[in-house]
């Protein structure tokens, strides 16, 4: 069965007839008129996991309605079928969905518009519970999004909370719909999003490849595209040893941006700052709203200077890991600089210490010199 030509022959069964399947994987090729096919044996089916979709000889009008009373758990993949063929789809299926997951790579931008997704879960899927959408974009095609910015933050999706996310890869632009998780930054709140304001600055960007040597223009039309999509709160960088001068590109791209997270910088590389970087460094006192940031692991003490020149107004900074520095003397360094610059904005730091003893815990709440 693993031809990607291969068909499967079945008819579709008219008659009630019982099946002990109550989980069903299909990793092979098929098209929607074989899926319907095998699906009438499965009263019984209660979880559907699809891979690889042959979808674009389909007639989708063709296909029979079913009922499947027992499915609650759907994985499919959009390969080349339009949205509107999708609500097709759905609609000839009678569940009780509790759980969706959609992958898209059929570069229909419509499964980007938020009203449309409403509409057909509120009449088709209205006891869903659990909703997970990735919408692949390839660099090599431009796609012009539909409407305004942020649909994904009406109170259809606040009251589900299910929360709208991008990630940029080497190779694509992804777009996340999946229901919220806590975050790192919400370190003191015993509830997430607890408000549709809350809610509404929620949408995060996360970068997991960056060229250090090959980043401006890339960023530039990567963002740009993006900000017609949905405004960015959180920014995540997950590659390592971002050069500083990527960071703030990425920065200044992103004017909404009230946290950032960062795996590890890199302060030197192949160049220096040039005056133009050093420039938008310096405005960012004029620009910034970054008041949360953890950096990963810190290599170098200049590092917590740049950030300090990069989020001015920052309150908050978390670092997971110190590299080959001794705790004392990165503290001292933070407790002086924190005084020489009267800076009465940073009253949260959060550091990971494999090894703390009791005196060290002591003198840091006292704020003594070690």
């Amino acid at each position: 069965m693993s031809d990607y030509n291969r068909g499967i022959s079945l008819p579709i069964v008219t008659n009630q007839r019982l099946s002990t399947i109550e989980y069903l994987s299909i990793d092979h090729s098929w098209t929607y008129n074989e899926l319907f096919s095998i699906m009438s044996y499965t009263s019984q089916l209660r979880r559907l996991h699809l891979f690889n979709a042959y979808d674009f000889r389909t007639n989708i009008q063709s296909i029979l309605p079913i009922t499947l009373s027992k499915l609650t758990d759907i994985s499919i993949p959009m390969n080349r079928l339009k949205f509107h063929e999708f609500e097709i789809i759905i609609r000839k299926i009678d569940v009780k969905l509790k759980v969706l997951r959609v992958k898209v790579q059929s570069q229909d931008i419509t499964f980007l518009v938020a009203h449309r997704w409403e509409k057909l879960i509120l009449e088709s899927l209205p006891h869903l519970e659990e909703f997970y959408l990735q919408y692949i974009e390839n660099f090599n095609r431009e796609y012009h999004y539909p409407g305004v910015p942020d649909q994904f933050i009406s109170s259809f999706w606040i009251k589900r909370q299910w929360t709208f996310e991008v990630e940029i890869d080497h190779e694509s632009i992804n777009y996340f719909v999946r229901p919220y998780k806590k975050r790192w930054y919400e370190y003191t709140q015993e509830k997430i999003l607890n408000s549709s304001v809350e809610y509404s600055k929620s949408t995060r960007l996360i970068v997991t490849f960056v060229d250090n040597d090959d980043f401006e223009e890339p960023m530039t039309i990567d963002t740009t595209h993006i900000l017609t999509v949905a405004q960015i709160y959180h920014l995540e960088i997950s590659e390592e040893n971002v050069h500083v001068a990527a960071l703030i590109e990425a920065v200044s791209l992103l004017p909404e941006l009230t946290t950032l997270k960062i795996h590890s910088l890199s302060l030197r590389g192949s160049r220096m700052l040039n005056s133009e970087e050093l420039l938008t460094l310096a405005s960012m006192e004029d620009r910034s709203k970054i008041i949360k940031v953890y950096l990963e692991m810190m290599n170098d003490i200049e590092e917590f200077y740049f950030l300090l020149k990069l989020c001015p107004y920052m309150e908050y900074l978390k670092v997971n890991s110190i590299k080959r520095m001794d705790f004392k003397f990165v503290l001292r360094y933070i407790f002086k600089k924190i005084k020489d610059d009267c800076n009465d904005h940073l009253c949260l730091l959060c550091f990971r210490i494999p090894i703390a003893n009791d005196e060290i815990i002591k003198k840091i709440k006292k704020n003594d010199s070690f």
